[in-house]
């Protein structure tokens, strides 16, 4: 069986449905472009690039064995290989080796190799990668992982090789904050010999659902931490809608924000799930070259999506939390994995995120009833959380 996604998708967007079902096929085309826009006097013509990658499930599980990758230049029909990424697993399904190999005009050549190592609570422990040079692996670099006793990471440090001394070298460390659990924030580090130097660092601001709603990066001078770059998250209920960006331009007087990039989100229906069907991606033009009297947004990519039926979907609702019946009138009942370890709050809350109530649950709490009759008919979400346990479950008030 093939399945057909994107690159790019995978790279950027692994928060994605597709993380939690199987489709029969799915195929995806990238075009990369410029579009002229008749408010402005930029002349820049359409250009568009295509590219598609294939991914083999053929294990008998939901991790691909196997994803082709495929370029379709300008002006032409033929899709021509450009890569491929074979991936084996152990016996505990977990990821132990990925090769990837270029395409050379007639065969595919190994380039590059990672190997994947886990500590005894499964969590990963070191990557190691290497490059295929003079018919030979060579180390090229290694990650180092390290986790907080919830398990979730605490620093990642980058180490590369160093081929005058046949060792490692530090070269650079991410430290990561979390509130309850979740991501807040990180720092980046590069290294001088032994001593991590700031680099850049990001914090994040989370909505109502636990999603990111904002993010701040900054770089740190030498002396002092500079506004760098911002992407603002905006959504419907659990859906994102688009992601905006910003950078930091000290060349104004004063510094100030502007516009770089846009992401636009659409969705469709297959088999009762909401999945993407196009991912629109747009560049900010400052029109410098007319003083800036049209700048203009224009569009620089664009994912579309064909997708099939679903085929399974590995997500069991009763292992994270059951509400019933759903849709409800009067009365809803949840039912939580297990007994909550230690004592939680409950939110209800409305499909912008916005807190319609709140409850105290003591530890022990594995089921409650919520009667909700005054609630206006929709969409509502139920909220549990304590610093190891966080869950949100959909329900619809009839």
């Amino acid at each position: 069986m093939k399945i057909f996604t994107s690159g790019f998708l995978v790279l950027v967007l692994v928060w994605t449905p597709f993380a939690n079902a199987q489709y029969e096929t799915i195929r995806i085309d990238q075009e990369d472009y410029y579009q002229k826009d008749p408010a402005s006097p930029n002349n820049a013509s359409v250009l568009v690039y295509v590219s598609r990658n294939e991914f083999h499930y053929d294990n008998g599980g939901n991790k691909y064995t196997r994803v082709e990758s495929f370029s379709r230049p300008t002006g032409t029909s033929d899709w021509m290989p450009s890569f491929q990424i074979i991936n084996a697993y152990d016996v505990n399904n977990n990821l132990e080796t990925s090769e990837t190999q270029v395409f050379d005009g007639s065969q595919y050549q190994s380039s590059v190799l990672r190997e994947y190592f886990y500590d005894m609570d499964g969590n990963i422990d070191v990557i190691n990668t290497s490059q295929y040079l003079n018919m030979i692996w060579t180390p090229y670099s290694r990650n180092d992982y390290s986790f907080n006793p919830d398990n979730t990471i605490s620093e990642v440090r980058t180490d590369i090789w160093n081929t005058m001394t046949n060792d490692y070298d530090y070269w650079s460390l991410f430290t990561y904050s979390y509130t309850n659990g979740l991501l807040t924030g990180f720092n980046a580090f590069t290294y001088n010999g032994m001593t991590p130097v700031d680099n850049y660092r990001a914090s994040y601001t989370l909505n109502g659902f636990d999603e990111i709603d904002y993010i701040l990066f900054e770089k740190y001078t030498g002396s002092v931490w500079e506004n760098w770059r911002q992407i603002q998250y905006n959504y419907f209920a659990e859906y994102l809608l688009d992601t905006e960006e910003e950078f930091w331009d000290k060349s104004l007087t004063p510094a100030a924000w502007i516009n770089s990039g846009k992401t636009l989100y659409s969705y469709t229906t297959i088999d009762g799930q909401t999945v993407f069907n196009q991912i629109l991606g747009q560049a900010w033009d400052r029109d410098e070259s007319n003083g800036g009297a049209n700048p203009f947004w224009f569009d620089s990519y664009k994912l579309v999506y064909q997708l099939s039926s679903i085929l399974s979907t590995p997500e069991d609702t009763v292992e994270k939390g059951l509400a019933y019946p759903n849709p409800f009138k009067n009365v809803v009942t949840i039912s939580l994995p297990q007994p909550l370890k230690e004592d939680a709050e409950l939110y209800l809350l409305d499909p912008l995120g916005k807190e319609v109530s709140k409850a105290q649950l003591k530890a022990g709490t594995a089921s409650l009833s919520l009667s909700n009759s005054h609630l206006a008919q929709g969409i509502y979400f139920i909220k549990i959380t304590n610093r190891s346990f966080h869950q949100t479950i959909k329900i619809i008030k009839e």
